[in-house]
Order: structure tokens, then sequence, then C-alpha cells
């Protein structure tokens, strides 16, 4: 996909990022601080029409990497915030290891977001069983790190 499709994507997935919590201000100002301001950030006017301008500057500079980095970076931290949003409105609970799968469900009233952002981070071709073992992988280093840490503790808590 070019840079330049993804920008349309970009603009679009956040609009439409934007239109939610707008419709949804009650649940934005309940959300953890750090979502809340990433989101108002995000979704700002003046720094979308910032971060278009740039992307296209890169563009027309032939700065196609950097460019898609750039978007993906921003893309990436707004979606997660969205989700958390997403989640707060719907009041339930998402699992980390699968937000993606967590804003499939959420988006069920809006499928088109979701197919975009989908189609934004080219996971349209992810191998679903190479998928499952990554999560599992990842799910069980997670558990092991909350162990150890834990155990951290205890240990530091005995010490003192």
């Amino acid at each position: 996909m070019s840079v330049r499709v993804k920008l349309g994507l970009f603009k679009t997935i956040l609009n439409e990022m934007k239109t939610v919590s707008e419709q949804n201000l009650s649940v934005l100002e309940s959300c953890h601080f750090k979502v809340r301001t990433l989101l108002r950030y995000y979704l700002n006017d003046a720094f979308l029409q910032g971060a278009i301008a740039r992307a296209s500057s890169l563009i027309n500079n032939s700065r196609i990497v950097e460019a898609t980095h750039y978007l993906n970076n921003i893309l990436r931290d707004a979606a997660e915030n969205y989700l958390w949003l997403k989640s707060s409105i719907a009041k339930s609970r998402i699992d980390y290891t699968t937000l993606m799968r967590s804003l499939v469900g959420l988006e069920e009233n809006n499928p088109r977001n979701c197919e975009s952002i989908t189609k934004f981070f080219a996971l349209n071709d992810v191998d679903r069983s190479v998928a499952s073992l990554r999560v599992e992988k990842v799910r069980e280093i997670a558990s092991r790190i909350r162990k150890d840490r834990k155990l951290l503790i205890k240990n530091q808590l005995l010490r003192s």
C-alpha cells in the first residue's frame, strides 16, 4: 500500500475517532488521565492538520519511510487509547495482548473504521495460527514477569 493511501486512511480513521470521542464526552472525561490527554492531543484539529502537513511534506520530498513511520507511530498510539475509550463506552474489559481482536468486538456498530485500521496496519494478511502462538507466548512472558515482579517486591519488603 502506498504511503499516500495510508495518509488518506489516517485522516479517515482519526476523523472517525474524533467523532466518537465528541459523541461520548462524558465517558472521555471519566477515562484515565493518560487516555483522555492523548486522545485530546491526537484528535485536536491543529495537531491533525500539522501531522497531515508534515507527512505530506515528507512524501513530497521522497522521504517515504520516514512518513510511513511517522503516521504508524501516531495511529498506533491513538488507536490504543481510542480502544480504551471504546471499552469504557461499552463498559467492557479488553485483553491488552489482543487489542485488534478487542477493537473488532467494540467496533461492531462501525466496522468500516475497524477495517480501515486493519488495512492501515496491513493486518489482513496475518496468519492466524502463527499470531495465536505468538499471543500465547506473550501471555506466558507477561505472566512470568508479573510473578517475578511480585517475588522481587516481596523479597525487598522482607529486607526492609
